[in-house]
């Protein structure tokens, strides 16, 4: 909760350096991307530092005076800028809400998607975990429990928290996205409508963890003919009691 905080007020020089040197940012966080290139040096000796002592934070005795440089970099992007967006995979609703006492501007999108869709993809990329646990079970008791919370915020703040479905976004991008910049108060520029179109209907499909798809919709509804008849009755089982809290009949 705390590596959260320093995101959201910009303390990127406060971060562990598990956090912040995290390949994950080279590739899907521009700010963090700017960081990697310009301290390439020195994050070798911080990656080697992470292994021998994993909650070392960057201070002036533990990384060079190129990556300190780089970092203040970063942090004046953070910091000029007029709205922070961070995506969290994993993180639970609960979570969430325990942040929105600190930050009274903050706001929640809670995207959910089928059950089915998900396993589908975790299963595809090597993510699916079956020796310890039944992933069925477990992904979707998390899914009930996270919208329980949303729907309990949606009645007593409705204005910090928006429920939106991967789904809807599949299908209709323009009007959902149209719908989450309200929510957000933020402008749906002809910039934005054009990344959409690029992302939605490209002539490829980029990597299994990048969002360009030539027909998301197509995309979206893949599960439907990649997953087994067993795994489907399965699936949809634990599916129907998660998307009642939707009003979706499946």
């Amino acid at each position: 909760m705390e590596e959260i905080k320093k995101w959201l007020t910009c303390d990127l020089d406060q971060l562990s350096i598990p956090t912040l040197s995290d390949d994950f940012h080279l590739h899907f966080t521009k700010i963090m991307a700017t960081f990697h290139k310009c301290a390439s040096r020195d994050l070798k000796k911080i990656q080697d530092r992470q292994r021998l002592d994993p909650k070392q934070r960057v201070n002036p005795s533990s990384v060079g005076i190129a990556t300190r440089q780089c970092l203040k970099k970063a942090i004046s992007s953070c910091q000029t800028s007029s709205m922070l967006v961070i995506k969290f995979i994993r993180l639970r609703i609960r979570a969430a809400i325990a942040l929105l006492p600190y930050f009274p501007n903050l706001k929640i999108v809670h995207l959910v998607r089928d059950p089915r869709g998900i396993l589908n993809s975790q299963k595809k990329v090597g993510l699916l975990n079956t020796k310890d646990n039944n992933p069925v079970t477990e992904l979707c008791s998390n899914l009930e429990e996270d919208l329980t919370y949303t729907k309990l915020l949606m009645k007593t703040d409705p204005n910090r928290v928006m429920l939106l479905q991967y789904e809807d976004i599949a299908e209709d991008p323009f009007k959902t996205t149209e719908r989450l910049y309200n929510f957000a108060n933020a402008d749906f520029s002809s910039s934005v409508k054009t990344f959409i179109t690029k992302m939605t209907s490209s002539s490829t499909d980029s990597c299994n963890f990048c969002t360009q798809r030539k027909n998301s919709s197509a995309t979206a509804a893949k599960w439907r003919s990649q997953i087994k008849f067993q795994q489907s009755s399965s699936y949809t089982c634990h599916a129907k009691t998660v998307w009642t809290f939707l009003g979706i009949c499946l």
